[in-house]
């Protein structure tokens, strides 16, 4: 659900993403967990001396949009 959750945040942002949660737990009864979330955020972003996952400012905007609405969660 996490790294779906990040996909989605990417391209659509950060709402969109909490409507597929919402849709997701509406429908398997499973609650995501905040933790799974903030990894799969994390993995997106780049390691000191890597490359990023994107070099688009837009989408890197919105990834940044995404942990910081997961983090007010935790």
């Amino acid at each position: 659900m996490a790294h779906c959750g990040t996909n989605i945040a990417i391209r659509q942002g950060s709402a969109r993403a909490d409507e597929f949660a919402a849709t997701y737990v509406e429908r398997t009864g499973r609650v995501p967990q905040a933790y799974f979330d903030v990894m799969d955020l994390v993995g997106f972003l780049s390691a000191p001396g890597r490359a990023a996952f994107t070099s688009d400012p837009a989408q890197f905007a919105l990834l940044e949009e995404r942990l910081r609405a997961v983090m007010e969660r935790v």
